[in-house]
C-alpha cells in the first residue's frame, strides 16, 4: 500500500514538471520564433482567403487579436488599425486582424453599418480562428470562468521579417488599445534593425535623438536628456 502511494507521488510530480516544461517550450516570448499560424481569412475586397505566417516571412507584419465581432470596443480599434493600413504599407508592413469569430460573420460585420455596430469595410485582412488554435498558440484566451471565458483578449504581436516576436502587448477586454502606440513600436523596431547598437528611449518618434548603447557614446544623448 505505501509503495503504490509513492509510486503514485512520483508519477503526480512527473506530470507537474512534464506540465511545467511544455508550458515553457511552447511560451510565447519576445526574441523567440513566433507561432507559426494558418486561417482561412476575409479579405479587403469581400473574398476569402487561406493566409499563414508563411505570407509574411521577409516583411515586418502585426496580428491584431480582438474579442468579438458585434461588440462594443472592437469596431473603435479595427476602425483605427484599418485606417493606419496605408501608412504602415509605406513602411512595408502589413497588419491582420483575427478573433475566433466565423468569416461569414466577419463578412456580416463589414456589411454592417457603423451606426447599426457595424465596423464598415476594412482595409486589412480578419482572420477567422474558429477552432481558437492560433490565439492558442499565441496565449491570448481568457481563462476566467465568466462571460468572456475562450475569447481572445486585445494582444498586438509585432513580427520581424525573419518571424521572430519582436514586441507585443495585451489588453483586458475593456481597454481599447494606441494605434499610434502600435506605429511608434513598429518604427522604432524597424530603426533600430538598421542602425545596430542604437536605441530608442520613452517616447520616442522618428527623426528624435537615439542613445548609442555604451558607457563612453550614451553619454551624448544623457547630456541632452539631463
Amino acid at each position: 500500500r505505501n509503495r503504490f502511494r509513492l509510486i503514485m507521488l512520483i508519477l503526480k510530480k512527473f506530470l507537474l514538471w512534464t506540465s511545467a516544461i511544455s508550458a515553457i517550450v511552447g511560451a510565447v516570448k519576445v526574441r523567440a520564433p513566433a507561432p507559426e499560424w494558418k486561417g482561412e481569412a476575409l479579405m479587403p475586397d469581400g473574398s476569402f482567403q487561406s493566409l499563414s505566417h508563411i505570407d509574411f516571412l521577409g516583411k515586418y507584419y502585426i496580428l491584431v487579436f480582438y474579442p468579438l465581432d458585434f461588440t462594443f470596443v472592437c469596431p473603435t480599434e479595427l476602425r483605427a488599425y484599418s485606417e493606419a493600413a496605408k501608412e504602415l504599407a509605406e513602411l512595408d508592413v502589413d497588419l491582420i486582424g483575427v478573433s475566433v469569430d466565423s468569416k461569414f460573420v466577419h463578412l456580416a460585420w463589414t456589411e454592417t453599418p457603423r451606426e447599426d455596430g457595424g465596423v464598415g469595410k476594412l482595409d486589412i485582412p480578419l482572420i477567422a480562428d474558429v477552432t481558437k488554435q492560433i490565439s492558442k498558440d499565441f496565449d491570448i484566451l481568457a481563462a476566467d470562468d465568466d462571460e468572456l471565458a475562450g475569447i481572445a483578449m486585445r494582444g498586438t504581436y509585432i513580427i520581424d521579417p525573419q518571424g521572430t516576436l519582436r514586441a507585443y502587448t495585451i489588453h483586458d477586454e475593456p481597454l481599447g488599445r494606441s494605434v499610434e502606440e502600435t506605429i511608434r513600436a513598429v518604427k522604432g523596431l524597424i530603426y533600430a534593425d538598421s542602425h545596430q547598437g542604437e536605441g530608442c528611449p520613452a517616447n520616442w518618434e522618428p527623426g528624435a535623438s537615439t542613445i548609442k548603447a555604451n558607457p563612453t557614446d550614451s553619454k551624448e544623448f544623457f547630456k541632452q536628456w539631463a
